[in-house]
């Protein structure tokens, strides 16, 4: 567990450091608003962030239980036939769907 938490840091740090370093030229981005402005504050690695004790005491306590799933049986509703006959069903004065030119024409659906 410890080199696995160990590696994905590095790999982290690695990234932002060379990510950081890298100046390219004709790459200026001019201001189009003030939130380009904002400065996101340095993180940290804190000491509980690397022990290796406080990952093992927490997966040791943390138990993944799964929920027992009810057994599934028909009702007596879903079986009885006039519960499904169509004078008891409610029905809304619905609109016929049609397919409008703008759902099959290609030029609708085009990526570029």
């Amino acid at each position: 567990m410890k080199t696995i938490v160990s590696q994905i840091l590095f790999a982290t740090l690695f990234t932002l450091l060379v990510a950081g370093n890298i100046n390219a030229k004709g790459a200026e981005a001019g201001t189009a608003s003030s939130l380009e402005n904002e400065q996101e504050t340095a993180l940290k690695v804190e000491n509980w962030m690397v022990n290796e004790n406080c990952w093992a005491s927490f997966t040791n306590t943390t138990v993944l239980n799964t929920e027992a799933e009810r057994e599934l049986s028909l009702e007596d509703w879903m079986t009885n036939d006039t519960f499904w006959v169509s004078d008891n069903l409610e029905t809304g004065n619905e609109q016929e769907m049609n397919l409008e030119p703008w759902m099959y024409n290609a030029n609708y659906w085009r990526v570029d």
